[in-house]
This record gives C-alpha cells, sequence and structure tokens, in this order.
C-alpha cells in the first residue's frame, strides 16, 4: 500500500522522491532536500504564516494578520514603508521630518508645538487661537503683517511713522499730541479746538486780528465815550446834592 512509508512495488516512500506521501505527513515533494525553494527539507510547503522565516520573507510571525508587525504578506510593517498602520498616523514613505509627517509617522500640524519650517510654519505654540503671538495657521503676529490684532490699533503692513499707523500699530491722527509731517500737520496740541494756537486740522493759528477804525469811526467812538462819562459826572452830582 502507498504512502506508508513503503510503496505498493515495496520501494521506500521518503521526502525528496517527487512523490506526495500524505499518509507520512508530506505537504509537497520537489526532488529535494533544499529549504526556501517553496517546499522544506521536511516536504512542507513553505508559506507566510508558517511561522519560519524564508529568505524571500521579511518576517513571520505565524499569522496573516495585517497591523501586527508583520504582514499578510510576511513583510516587515515599519514607518516609511508607505503602508498606513493603525498605529501610525501617517506613512509618507520616508522617515524625514518636516515634510507632513515625522520620522516616527505622526502627522506634523499646525499646533503641535513643533516649528516645521518645512511646512512654512514661523511659530508653533501649540495652538490654533489667534491674537496671541502666534497666528491660527503657525505664523509670527507682528506689527506690520497687515492684520490687526487685539492689541493693535491698526497695521498698514509696514514699520513707517506718519502714514497714518505708526511703527508700533498705533492710529496717527490730528489730537493724538504727535506731530505728523506726513499727515501735513503744522502742530498737534493734543485736541481738536480751535482758537487755541492749533485748529481742529492739525494747522497753525495766526494771531486774532486787531479790527481797524476810520477817522470818523473813531471820533464817534471817543465822542460816544465821553458823552457816557459826561452823563456818568452829572449823576454823581445829583446824588451829592
Amino acid at each position: 500500500m502507498s504512502g506508508d512509508g513503503c510503496s505498493n512495488v515495496c520501494v521506500t516512500e521518503f521526502c525528496s522522491d517527487t512523490i506526495v506521501q500524505a499518509g507520512i505527513g508530506e505537504q509537497c515533494d520537489d526532488g529535494n532536500l533544499t529549504n526556501n525553494d517553496g517546499c522544506s527539507s521536511s516536504c512542507q510547503d513553505e508559506i507566510c504564516g508558517d511561522s519560519i522565516q524564508q529568505t524571500s520573507e521579511q518576517c513571520d510571525d505565524g499569522n496573516l494578520t495585517n497591523n501586527d508587525g508583520c504582514s499578510s504578506s510576511c513583510q516587515d510593517e515599519i514607518c516609511g514603508d508607505s503602508i498606513q498602520q493603525t498605529s501610525e498616523q501617517c506613512d509618507d514613505g520616508n522617515v524625514v521630518d518636516g515634510d507632513g509627517c515625522t520620522s516616527a509617522c505622526i502627522l506634523e500640524i499646525c499646533s503641535d508645538s513643533i516649528v516645521q519650517a518645512g511646512l512654512g510654519e514661523e511659530c508653533d505654540d501649540g495652538n490654533l487661537t489667534n491674537n496671541d503671538g502666534c497666528s491660527s495657521i503657525c505664523l509670527n503676529e507682528i506689527c506690520s503683517d497687515n492684520v490687526v490684532q487685539t492689541s493693535e490699533e491698526c497695521d498698514d503692513g509696514n514699520l513707517v511713522n506718519e502714514d497714518g499707523c505708526s511703527a508700533i500699530c498705533v492710529d496717527e491722527f490730528c489730537g493724538d499730541s504727535v506731530l505728523q509731517a506726513g499727515l501735513s500737520e503744522e502742530c498737534d496740541d493734543g485736541n481738536v479746538t480751535n482758537g487755541d494756537g492749533c485748529s481742529n486740522l492739525c494747522a497753525i493759528e495766526g494771531p486774532v486780528p486787531v479790527p481797524s477804525f476810520s477817522g470818523y469811526t473813531l471820533a464817534v467812538l471817543v465822542m460816544m465815550m465821553m458823552g457816557v462819562g459826561a452823563g456818568f459826572v452829572l449823576q454823581l452830582r445829583r446824588r451829592s446834592v
């Protein structure tokens, strides 16, 4: 009877005789006793998942499950293999930092407290809040960035004075006690009141003109003043009588 170690023609049955003897536990028989050719030296199928690492395999953990360090095709599951495992946030096929996915396969994002210059970040304070010095897109919040922060009155994108917004992002206007020649101010006395030497438009106000009188008008005024004076003297005399 074949398959029991001795064939029906009384020939010894053994691994590598090119006859698969299921009765003696063979799964294969490729006519040799060489491992790593698909049929082992004990005539067992060499497959991924058999817990034996063949030369064509990077690993073999005895199963065909992914995401456990050894894939279903017996390849090492590592950061940088372009396959995102459940333990990875990303996998871009390399182990380079600063490209959106770290060398540990963690996403690089604004607010992760790591400044990624390669991603265009100027700062990263660990949050996505504006008006705290680092914006929600990880750019420095400074005077002259064209964005008015809560601590700024204005921001015109430069650090130039006398253009309406100062170098410290404070509004420049008539009445702020700062003489702005660039805003055509001749004076600035800290108010917008006229008649105090500096007008509400910050223009110098000249001296108040003294009215001029013609000779006739002046004579009339003198006579009126004399008449008023004479009447006053007459009243005093009457009271004293």
